[in-house]
């Protein structure tokens, strides 16, 4: 033990130190010792968190978030995902698909084709319509040809006469 200095005194020497020895105190019975106060005194450790109840707080928030977001994640974010990533089949088919287009502006033809008789005329009768397809050597229309059947009878006239003046000419020769 070391000996207690009063606050007067100045700190003992090194020869002080060994001749001082410490003295055992004699064997008595222990007196009663009172309590310095009645009041019971708060752990200090405890008293902190105490004061820091948003600490507290925290510490307890925390895990309810975790939670929460979890159990969010699994319940909508999850489900959301999956459907997204399924992929939906159908057997192939041929079909009619009800589409119905409604646009404005000018339609354009993939390929255009000016038909024209070879002689001029009159058209008698129109077989197809515009925007029908066609094949080849279908016939699209009639012309009127009445101007043409007076002039091939005018020439099959002409014909028969030529062969029957022949024959009479060689005949008078």
């Amino acid at each position: 033990m070391s000996t207690s200095l009063k606050p007067t005194e100045s700190p003992p020497t090194e020869a002080e130190s060994k001749v001082l020895a410490p003295i055992e105190p004699e064997a008595t019975e222990p007196e009663a010792v009172e309590p310095e106060s009645t009041e019971v005194q708060p752990l200090k450790g405890l008293d902190r968190l105490r004061s820091n109840k948003w600490l507290m707080g925290l510490v307890m928030l925390i895990p309810i978030m975790g939670v929460s977001y979890f159990a969010y994640r699994q319940v909508v974010i999850v489900p959301q995902q999956q459907a997204k990533s399924k992929v939906q089949t159908a057997p192939v088919g041929r079909g009619n698909l009800p589409i119905t287009i409604s646009a404005n502006g000018t339609v354009q033809p993939e390929r255009s084709v000016n038909v024209s008789p070879k002689t001029a005329g009159i058209l008698k009768q129109l077989l197809v319509k515009e925007g029908d397809a066609v094949e080849k050597g279908q016939v699209l229309a009639y012309m009127d040809n009445s101007n043409l059947q007076g002039e091939l009878q005018q020439s099959q006239g002409k014909l028969a006469c030529s062969g029957r003046c022949k024959s009479t000419t060689i005949a008078q020769w």
